[in-house]
């Protein structure tokens, strides 16, 4: 039986609440849509993108890290944490590597784990874009 999008979502959920990034990050590894707006925090949200429901089902997983922006001098000049990215970027590396193969699921990077700007809310997050295969046999 094929998996859905939400048990997809929610089993790489389990997956990195069950890794070291839940230990190395200074808040909470969140679902889509469940990450309280006004974070301030270092989290982690869990998206599906995308995916189909045949016997070997693929599809598109996003995980983005946030890291809030530091102030640079105290004068209101808001940039991007480059060591705290770097690390986290390593981390989301490491961690897919290490779930390449996960009971019924292979796991792979889309591309190169990177770092995007929020400027509107003061923090980068890093993404790692990753695809799927889910065996349902």
């Amino acid at each position: 039986m094929y998996r859905t999008a939400g048990e997809i979502e929610a089993d790489v959920f389990a997956m990195l609440t069950d890794s070291a990034l839940k230990d190395v990050i200074g808040g909470g590894i969140y679902r889509s849509g469940m990450r309280p707006l006004d974070a301030k925090t270092e989290d982690a949200v869990v998206v599906f993108l995308a995916g189909d429901a045949e016997q070997v089902q693929t599809g598109k997983i996003n995980v983005n890290v946030y890291v809030p922006d530091i102030n640079i001098g105290n004068r209101g000049v808001w940039v991007k944490n480059t060591a705290r990215c770097t690390q986290i970027e390593g981390i989301l590396r490491d961690w897919t590597e290490a779930m390449a193969h996960a009971g019924r699921y292979w796991f792979a990077a889309e591309s190169a784990v990177k770092t995007f700007e929020a400027a509107d809310i003061k923090q980068h997050f890093v993404n790692l874009k990753l695809k799927f295969k889910y065996f349902t046999i």
